[in-house]
């Protein structure tokens, strides 16, 4: 069995808004684990997203690369999709949903910038950097905003994508990538694409 001496392809549905989720203490946890040999699998082309993610109380779905391993992990609410470890580091994918009332009633664009002062603060002194940010577009019309970042954890230099939405007056949604921040450009199209499948049930647009 392969030791996870890092991170994994993170689809994140957070909390981390107020910093009650903790990040990092949650990759700790995950490093010490033992997800299986998962060194082979290569990830698919986006035309390619064949599996079905679905959780039990989740109200949302996704899809993502054949062959990924699904894995559950305390401390997180969901499942997360673990891509092929990569220098000992395994890119990642988790979900956390953010229904805070006062969270809630912030707009989209104030929750995001306070998530990323938030992560400013966590990271002072660790080369956080934020590289972009623009527009995002799910394929069944959900809006959100794409912010990358990059920072230093548990001796890494790892880029973060994270893709925030907002349902109604239900919830705030944050799906979030990790990987290596020197890989970050290869995964790109194959991890928007993943994005852009995701399904909230029983909400109205």
């Amino acid at each position: 069995m392969a030791k996870q001496s890092s991170v994994f392809f993170s689809l994140l549905l957070s909390l981390i808004y107020f910093n009650s989720f903790s990040w990092s203490q949650v990759q700790s946890q995950i490093q010490s684990t033992s997800v299986g040999d998962n060194n082979e699998i290569k990830l698919e082309v986006p035309s390619q997203l064949t599996e079905h993610y679905a959780d039990i109380g989740a109200d949302f779905s996704i899809r993502y690369p054949k062959k990924c391993i699904i894995k559950k992990f305390k401390g997180l609410p969901f499942k997360t999709i673990i891509a092929p470890i990569e220098e000992a580091f395994y890119p990642n994918g988790n979900f956390l949903e953010d229904t805070n009332k006062k969270n809630i009633d912030t707009t989209l664009g104030e929750y995001v910038s306070a998530t990323i002062k938030n992560l400013k603060n966590k990271y002072v002194g660790r080369d956080f950097k934020i590289l972009n940010k623009s527009k995002f577009k799910t394929h069944e019309g959900l809006n959100g905003l794409r912010v990358s970042v990059t920072m230093q954890q548990n001796h890494n230099l790892l880029k973060q994508t994270f893709y925030f939405f907002s349902v109604e007056k239900k919830k705030k949604i944050v799906v979030a990538f990790t990987c290596l921040a020197k890989s970050g450009k290869k995964y790109e199209v194959a991890v928007d694409s993943c994005v852009k499948t995701l399904k909230i049930f029983n909400e109205e647009r």
